[in-house]
């Protein structure tokens, strides 16, 4: 099947999906990101959602300016210690999944001095703005079910607004490190899913989860030592 034909015609619309709707593209958004959770479908989802991100990339920016973005994200983070104390090192190894054009991945990098970020994104229109933007940290094109590295590389991955794989966020996971899950403006956002079973799939892969869907939408997870 040829996916491209799912896309809108360019001719009629004006070049790119930037003339779409921000609600059409929102809706299509969502249910691609549903799509994608199914095995029959993922192909055609990813082939999808890599288009609409691609062209979205140039102005990524300027949609992800509002504070909400940083804010929500910095809340997550910091809430960590208070959730698993026993999290008293900084790590090292850093993994910002879905990492678009790098906002986490910047903050990611200031707040952890010395350690070695990696960001981490579908949309290779994403990832070469990223590395444009942001110095001091390694940017490479991956899918987030297949992640190109080894079991328990980093002691700490993060994912803000992203279309992930818990199970495979949780291999990469090292024991003592942690998972942070986190959807902004309380879980409206297109790619946002229940975290109930998000908790379910990371505690059945051996990791401690809690969540919070009252004052945020977030998951915390600690992988045992």
């Amino acid at each position: 099947m040829d996916y491209r034909s799912w896309l809108p015609d360019r001719r009629s619309r004006g070049g790119s999906f930037s003339s779409v709707t921000a609600s059409f593209r929102r809706a299509l958004i969502r249910a691609l990101t549903r799509m994608e959770g199914i095995p029959a479908t993922r192909g055609m989802a990813n082939f999808l959602l890599r288009s609409i991100f691609d062209s979205l990339a140039s102005n990524w920016e300027k949609i992800r300016s509002e504070p909400v973005y940083r804010e929500s994200f910095l809340a997550a983070l910091n809430q960590l210690p208070r959730v698993f104390p026993q999290l008293s090192r900084p790590p090292r190894r850093i993994l910002d999944v879905a990492c678009g054009t790098g906002l986490a991945s910047v903050l990611l990098r200031d707040q952890f001095a010395g350690a070695s970020v990696t960001g981490v994104d579908l949309s290779p229109k994403m990832v070469q703005t990223a590395q444009m933007l942001v110095k001091g940290v390694q940017f490479t094109v991956a899918n987030a079910r297949e992640l190109p590295f080894d079991d328990g590389t980093f002691e700490l991955v993060v994912t803000v607004d992203g279309v992930f794989d818990e199970t495979e966020l949780a291999r990469v996971v090292a024991p003592g490190g942690a998972l942070i899950i986190t959807y902004t403006r309380g879980g409206s956002i297109p790619v946002a899913r229940a975290l109930a079973p998000i908790v379910r799939a990371l505690t059945d892969a051996g990791m401690t989860a809690v969540s919070d869907e009252t004052a945020a939408w977030n998951v915390w997870a600690y992988k045992p030592v």
